[in-house]
């Protein structure tokens, strides 16, 4: 053991023990005072009293060294330890059982697992497991088509998203056509774990009555609003409407509308305008399938969710068509 280390040991020995240091030390100068004093008169030489009183004074300071030791940390901490360990353990809550007569029942069998359980971090755990798993969106239709009026101007290929009255219908000039908009809303239902904020866009497709021969499919449909649509964007707990088809006032069939953008050149520039891709599809009934296609941004869609409605023409002056929701398809 170096010396430095033996010293700062001796030192913690004796700061350690105070009293008893201070004790025989005081005794052990004390008694060599009185052997170096009185020496003479118990017969002692001088010399022979002044050595002694040292070699007292050096056998205390040997017993100092040898009988006080310092207080070690790493026991003091065991002991602590020990202490926090001999802690009798809590008794963990009895599983409670519910019998017939609803009377609370503790059940005190051996197989069942009785130890404590941290209700707190479990749950956190499963939520963070249900937060971790994608959910993809489900989009429902909840309510009846909306069926405004709407006019066509075939001069330009736009559609004029305002309601004429019955006198304004008889005055349109020739190449105006007024027609019922059958718009389907589709609701984003707010499930949990699905993404708050998706991207919308839809096929449309129409079918023979019984559905063997596909007459027409829509790969661009339009969203409606101000303007046109064809990817619009949606939360959770809002609606979007579909323009799935256009039914003329006092014909028979319906007028399909894909979206399309057309570029008019002016004096001022380069104009671009909403102009449909229309077109007239004859018949009194059909089979309707809407696909819509949502998608995160910069990211793989997600599946495909398929509607069948079931559209019925309705001859008169402007009776509306009957549009009925057929059956979600799996």
């Amino acid at each position: 053991m170096p010396v430095s280390q033996f010293l700062r040991d001796r030192l913690q020995a004796y700061s350690d023990n105070t009293i008893p240091t201070l004790l025989i030390g005081g005794g052990s100068v004390a008694i060599g005072w009185l052997i170096q004093t009185y020496g003479h008169i118990w017969g002692l030489d001088p010399k022979v009293a002044f050595v002694l009183a040292w070699v007292v004074a050096l056998v205390v300071a040997l017993g100092l060294n040898i009988l006080l030791k310092p207080k070690s940390k790493p026991e003091q901490e065991q002991k602590q330890v020990s202490s926090v360990r001999e802690t009798p353990p809590l008794t963990p809550p009895q599983p409670i059982n519910i019998n017939i007569d609803n009377k609370p029942v503790f059940n005190n069998s051996p197989h069942i697992d009785q130890r404590p359980v941290n209700y707190q971090t479990q749950s956190q755990s499963q939520d963070q497991s249900i937060d971790a798993a994608p959910r993809d969106p489900v989009f429902e239709f909840t309510d009846d088509a909306r069926l405004p009026l709407y006019g066509i101007n075939w001069e330009t290929k736009q559609i004029i998203r305002e309601s004429p009255s019955v006198n304004d219908i008889a005055q349109l000039p020739d190449y105006i056509t007024v027609a019922h908009a059958i718009l389907m809303p589709f609701y984003y239902r707010p499930n949990r774990g699905v993404d708050h904020t998706v991207y919308l866009s839809a096929h449309v497709s129409v079918f023979t009555p019984d559905k063997k021969v596909r007459l027409k499919r829509i790969i661009g449909g339009i969203w409606d609003g101000d303007p046109f649509k064809s990817s619009s964007r949606i939360q959770t707990g809002h609606t979007l409407e579909l323009l799935m088809a256009l039914a003329p006032v006092g014909t028979v069939g319906i007028i399909s509308a894909e979206y399309h953008q057309q570029k008019l050149q002016t004096y001022m520039g380069d104009e671009i305008y909403d102009a449909p891709r229309l077109e007239v599809i004859k018949g009194e009934a059909f089979k309707m399938l809407v696909e819509l296609l949502p998608k995160r941004m910069s990211k793989d869609p997600f599946p495909i969710q398929k509607f069948w409605f079931n559209l019925e023409l309705v001859t008169g002056v402007i009776a509306a068509p009957k549009v009925t929701f057929i059956e979600l398809e799996t």
